[in-house]
């Protein structure tokens, strides 16, 4: 059993009940003592309530933010970045903001 995997984007190409299979799976190792480290590209809802920690990176490679998946909503919301609309996803929100948004308006994060 490795100690470390390194994905890049492993549910690309996946149907969605797939693509939550492969990451219920990666839960368990990570679980099991597994560090998985993976990319995702727009992961649905039940997938993300599988991770337990989200790095945010911006187009330039900046991280804007690490941390637990639970507390990313309130770290945004802090810095004045809260969602208007709570039917978006906390990471989408995310994306929004840092992808959208120009430099200043992202000022903080």
């Amino acid at each position: 059993r490795p100690g470390v995997l390194f994905l890049d984007e492993p549910t690309t190409g996946l149907d969605s009940t797939n693509a939550a299979n492969v990451v219920d799976l990666l839960a368990r190792l990570a679980s099991g003592g597994v560090t998985v480290m993976m990319s995702l590209h727009q992961p649905r809802p039940d997938i993300l309530r599988l991770i337990e920690r989200v790095t945010l990176m911006s187009k330039t490679g900046r991280v804007v933010y690490s941390g637990p998946m639970a507390a990313a909503d309130g770290f945004f919301e802090r810095l004045g970045h809260a969602s208007v609309d709570r039917s978006i996803h906390v990471i989408d929100h995310m994306l929004d903001v840092v992808i959208k948004g120009s430099t200043q308006e992202v000022k903080g994060l």
